[in-house]
């Protein structure tokens, strides 16, 4: 690899300007890192789209072996206005192409794939030549100009890929051995792509997520794995968001506390049906009057220009932001798709229509439980009354 090696293992640049190209060099993460979160949890005002392969698609598709996958955990400790999962399950960088849409922040998982394929790795003349040969740097070319064509302030966050092997057979019985030749074709390294990702960030100016230094070695694989040893289970998805979510801080420094966003909804159990029509790009506004609502369920979403299968769904308010003078909240919900499980985060404005305060709609409260309670005791009163006059006919009946 020559002098790719060398910038392979320069140290990882975190930008807070990307389109300006203004960086600052900050100290690599290390395994360490992965062990603990961020700390107390930060709200980000961005559209995240994340892509990569079956690895990022898993989110989409948690249960059984594991509760999440890393997106879902990094949102635990992150939270965003946004949120599209766009990971496609055993493709290759390539794929990325036909998966991007406008977002504020894009991160990149690819190589595993690669590697298992042997799409060649390439070199950083392709990248920079923009050879378009089908190699990895140069797919990687291609995916970069999208990116930035798509969203030119956006920032991207690059990963290399979380180190694996077996699943039998299709990977090397080792992360760092070294494909032997099949059907013709020679073997490669994973560190080769992992390498590739480094200098094409190292490059750009553009921070890494280094998912292959931090997220597991050879002999904390099987644990850190649903299979042997491809698919992280919770315990390696949760090191991988760590990474991440300390990446991007990063690159947003000054990210606010999600402790100081003002919580207004309380669940009442109840659910709403509204219809959202835009996905990622907008917010719709949707009026719920009269009383406090923390779920909703949305009866139709769009993703892009297509209907999301399924439905309705049951959305869980995430985090809310009033505004006193609109009287509105942005809330984040989360969405889980009855047909395929499929989890989306859909972005609503809902404003509340209402009389008075807080107070005031309390004391409302309390003045109709009183008038269902008088209600109810007038009706006793009345049935009781029925009952004694049908019991003095009987005995009337009777003499």
């Amino acid at each position: 690899m020559g002098s790719l090696a060398v910038l392979g293992m320069a140290a990882i640049v975190a930008c807070g300007a990307q389109a300006a190209g203004m960086c600052a060099s900050v100290a690599p993460l290390t395994a360490a890192d992965s062990e603990t979160g961020i700390g107390a949890p930060r709200y980000l005002p961005l559209r995240w789209l994340s892509l990569g392969t079956s690895i990022t698609w898993y989110n989409s598709h948690a249960g059984g072996k594991f509760e999440r996958g890393y997106q879902s955990w990094l949102m635990e400790q992150i939270k965003f206005d946004g949120f599209a999962n766009r990971g496609v399950s055993g493709a290759c960088l390539d794929s990325t192409l036909w998966c991007i849409q406008d977002a504020d922040l894009y991160t990149v998982e690819h190589g595993i794939n690669d590697w298992g394929n042997r799409v060649p790795p390439g070199t950083m003349a392709d990248y920079e030549n923009n050879t378009g040969n089908g190699t990895f740097a140069a797919t990687y070319r291609k995916v970069i100009d999208k990116l930035r064509a798509t969203n030119p302030k956006a920032k991207i966050i690059l990963c290399t890929p979380r180190k694996g092997y077996g699943f039998g057979g299709y990977l090397p019985d080792r992360c760092d051995a070294r494909q032997t030749e099949r059907d013709g074709k020679p073997g490669y390294f994973l560190k080769d792509y992992a390498d590739l990702v480094l200098a094409i960030a190292e490059k750009e100016k553009l921070p890494v997520a280094d998912f292959y230094a931090t997220c597991g070695e050879q002999d904390e694989l099987a644990d850190l794995s649903i299979d042997k040893a491809l698919h992280p289970n919770d315990a390696g998805y949760r090191r991988m968001a760590n990474i991440l979510a300390k990446t991007m801080l990063k690159v947003y420094p000054d990210a606010e506390l999600l402790a100081n966003r003002k919580m207004v909804f309380t669940d009442d159990g109840k659910a709403k049906d509204v219809v959202v029509k835009k996905f990622l790009s907008s917010t719709e506004q949707v009026v719920l009057k009269g009383t406090d609502i923390a779920k909703v369920r949305v009866a139709g979403a769009k993703l892009g220009g297509s209907w999301v299968p399924g439905g309705p769904f049951d959305c869980q308010v995430h985090f809310e932001n009033y505004d006193p003078e609109r009287k509105a909240y942005t809330c984040q919900l989360q969405s889980c798709s009855p047909k395929d499980s499929c989890m989306r985060v859909i972005c609503l404005e809902l404003k509340q229509e209402f009389n008075g305060d807080v107070v005031a709609r309390a004391q409302l409260r309390r003045r109709r439980q009183l008038q269902r309670r008088v209600r109810l005791g007038g009706e006793l009163r009345r049935a009781g009354l029925r009952d004694r006059r049908n019991d003095a006919r009987r005995q009337q009946i009777g003499s």
